[in-house]
Protein backbone atom coordinates (compact mmCIF):
# COMPACT_ATOMS: atom_id res chain seq x y z
CA UNK A 1 0.00 0.00 0.00
CA UNK A 2 1.27 3.47 -0.78
CA UNK A 3 0.42 6.44 1.31
CA UNK A 4 -0.41 8.94 -1.43
CA UNK A 5 0.22 11.98 0.77
CA UNK A 6 3.74 10.91 1.67
CA UNK A 7 4.70 8.59 -1.19
CA UNK A 8 5.91 5.96 1.26
CA UNK A 9 4.93 2.35 1.74
CA UNK A 10 2.65 1.55 4.64
CA UNK A 11 3.19 -1.64 6.58
CA UNK A 12 0.78 -4.51 6.01
CA UNK A 13 1.28 -5.38 9.70
CA UNK A 14 0.32 -3.55 12.87
CA UNK A 15 0.66 -6.26 15.54
CA UNK A 16 2.54 -9.59 15.58
CA UNK A 17 1.87 -12.54 17.89
CA UNK A 18 4.53 -15.20 18.50
CA UNK A 19 3.52 -18.34 20.39
CA UNK A 20 6.56 -19.79 22.19
CA UNK A 21 7.10 -23.30 23.60
CA UNK A 22 10.80 -23.09 24.63
CA UNK A 23 11.91 -25.15 21.62
CA UNK A 24 14.69 -23.88 19.39
CA UNK A 25 12.15 -23.64 16.59
CA UNK A 26 9.94 -21.25 18.56
CA UNK A 27 13.01 -19.16 19.45
CA UNK A 28 13.83 -19.03 15.71
CA UNK A 29 10.24 -17.93 15.05
CA UNK A 30 10.66 -15.21 17.67
CA UNK A 31 13.87 -14.00 16.05
CA UNK A 32 12.23 -13.83 12.61
CA UNK A 33 9.21 -12.03 14.07
CA UNK A 34 11.55 -9.46 15.63
CA UNK A 35 13.20 -8.81 12.27
CA UNK A 36 9.78 -8.31 10.66
CA UNK A 37 8.64 -6.09 13.54
CA UNK A 38 11.78 -3.96 13.33
CA UNK A 39 11.34 -3.52 9.56
CA UNK A 40 7.70 -2.48 9.94
CA UNK A 41 7.99 -0.72 13.31
CA UNK A 42 5.20 -2.78 14.90
CA UNK A 43 4.84 -4.34 18.36
CA UNK A 44 5.19 -8.03 19.17
CA UNK A 45 3.62 -10.18 21.86
CA UNK A 46 5.41 -13.37 22.88
CA UNK A 47 2.92 -15.87 24.30
CA UNK A 48 3.53 -19.09 26.21
CA UNK A 49 0.55 -21.32 26.93
CA UNK A 50 0.64 -23.92 29.68
CA UNK A 51 -1.62 -26.76 28.64
CA UNK A 52 -3.33 -28.27 31.74
CA UNK A 53 -3.68 -31.66 30.00
CA UNK A 54 0.09 -31.78 29.44
CA UNK A 55 0.71 -30.71 33.05
CA UNK A 56 -1.48 -33.58 34.22
CA UNK A 57 0.43 -36.07 32.04
CA UNK A 58 3.77 -34.85 33.38
CA UNK A 59 2.51 -34.97 36.96
CA UNK A 60 1.29 -38.55 36.52
CA UNK A 61 4.57 -39.65 34.92
CA UNK A 62 6.83 -37.96 37.48
CA UNK A 63 4.80 -38.27 40.70
CA UNK A 64 4.86 -34.47 41.06
CA UNK A 65 1.80 -32.45 41.91
CA UNK A 66 0.08 -30.61 39.09
CA UNK A 67 0.86 -27.33 40.89
CA UNK A 68 4.58 -28.21 40.99
CA UNK A 69 4.56 -29.09 37.29
CA UNK A 70 2.78 -25.83 36.44
CA UNK A 71 5.36 -23.89 38.48
CA UNK A 72 8.20 -25.64 36.61
CA UNK A 73 6.54 -24.95 33.25
CA UNK A 74 5.97 -21.32 34.21
CA UNK A 75 9.65 -20.91 35.17
CA UNK A 76 10.72 -22.47 31.85
CA UNK A 77 8.29 -20.22 30.00
CA UNK A 78 9.59 -17.14 31.79
CA UNK A 79 13.20 -17.91 30.78
CA UNK A 80 12.24 -18.24 27.10
CA UNK A 81 10.07 -15.13 27.16
CA UNK A 82 12.72 -13.07 28.99
CA UNK A 83 15.32 -14.08 26.39
CA UNK A 84 13.08 -12.94 23.53
CA UNK A 85 12.14 -9.74 25.36
CA UNK A 86 15.85 -8.87 25.79
CA UNK A 87 16.35 -9.46 22.05
CA UNK A 88 13.42 -7.16 21.29
CA UNK A 89 14.86 -4.39 23.43
CA UNK A 90 18.27 -4.61 21.73
CA UNK A 91 16.52 -4.28 18.35
CA UNK A 92 14.33 -1.39 19.48
CA UNK A 93 11.11 -3.38 19.09
CA UNK A 94 8.18 -2.80 21.43
CA UNK A 95 7.36 -6.19 22.94
CA UNK A 96 5.38 -7.78 25.72
CA UNK A 97 5.16 -11.27 27.13
CA UNK A 98 2.15 -13.27 28.23
CA UNK A 99 1.82 -16.61 30.03
CA UNK A 100 -1.62 -18.23 29.97
CA UNK A 101 -3.16 -21.60 30.73
CA UNK A 102 -5.46 -23.38 28.34
CA UNK A 103 -5.64 -25.26 25.08
CA UNK A 104 -2.79 -23.69 23.08
CA UNK A 105 -4.41 -23.22 19.67
CA UNK A 106 -7.56 -21.74 21.25
CA UNK A 107 -5.60 -19.33 23.43
CA UNK A 108 -3.51 -18.23 20.44
CA UNK A 109 -6.38 -17.74 18.00
CA UNK A 110 -8.66 -16.13 20.61
CA UNK A 111 -5.91 -13.68 21.58
CA UNK A 112 -5.28 -12.85 17.91
CA UNK A 113 -8.98 -12.30 17.23
CA UNK A 114 -9.66 -10.23 20.36
CA UNK A 115 -6.62 -7.97 19.99
CA UNK A 116 -6.51 -7.44 16.24
CA UNK A 117 -3.31 -9.37 15.56
CA UNK A 118 -2.60 -9.34 11.84
CA UNK A 119 0.34 -11.79 11.73
CA UNK A 120 1.10 -14.89 13.80
CA UNK A 121 4.66 -16.21 13.55
CA UNK A 122 4.83 -19.76 14.93
CA UNK A 123 7.47 -22.47 15.02
CA UNK A 124 6.71 -25.90 13.63
CA UNK A 125 8.01 -28.57 15.96
CA UNK A 126 8.03 -32.25 15.21
CA UNK A 127 6.14 -34.79 17.23
CA UNK A 128 8.59 -35.64 19.97
CA UNK A 129 6.41 -36.62 22.87
CA UNK A 130 3.25 -35.44 24.54
CA UNK A 131 4.63 -32.06 25.55
CA UNK A 132 4.84 -30.90 21.94
CA UNK A 133 1.62 -32.37 20.67
CA UNK A 134 -2.06 -31.81 21.08
CA UNK A 135 -4.33 -34.82 21.03
CA UNK A 136 -6.10 -33.60 17.92
CA UNK A 137 -3.07 -32.41 15.94
CA UNK A 138 -0.07 -30.15 16.18
CA UNK A 139 -0.61 -26.69 17.60
CA UNK A 140 0.63 -24.93 14.47
CA UNK A 141 -1.81 -26.94 12.32
CA UNK A 142 -4.74 -25.92 14.49
CA UNK A 143 -3.57 -22.30 14.51
CA UNK A 144 -3.43 -22.39 10.70
CA UNK A 145 -6.97 -23.71 10.65
CA UNK A 146 -8.53 -21.25 13.12
CA UNK A 147 -6.39 -18.10 12.91
CA UNK A 148 -8.17 -14.87 11.95
CA UNK A 149 -5.04 -13.60 10.16
CA UNK A 150 -2.04 -14.81 8.14
CA UNK A 151 0.23 -17.33 9.85
CA UNK A 152 3.94 -17.62 9.09
CA UNK A 153 5.24 -21.08 10.02
CA UNK A 154 8.96 -21.29 10.81
CA UNK A 155 10.72 -24.62 10.49
CA UNK A 156 13.94 -25.38 12.30
CA UNK A 157 16.79 -26.75 10.24
CA UNK A 158 19.94 -27.66 12.16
Amino acid sequence: MLNEDFGEQLSPFTYILVPVDSSQTSINAGQLALRIAAMHNVPVTFMFIINPAVAEEIAAATAQTIDAVCQDLTAKAQRSLDYLLRMARTQGVQAEQVIQQGVPYREITDWARERGVDLIVIGKTGRSGSIRTVRSGDVFERVLEYAPCPVLVVRYSP
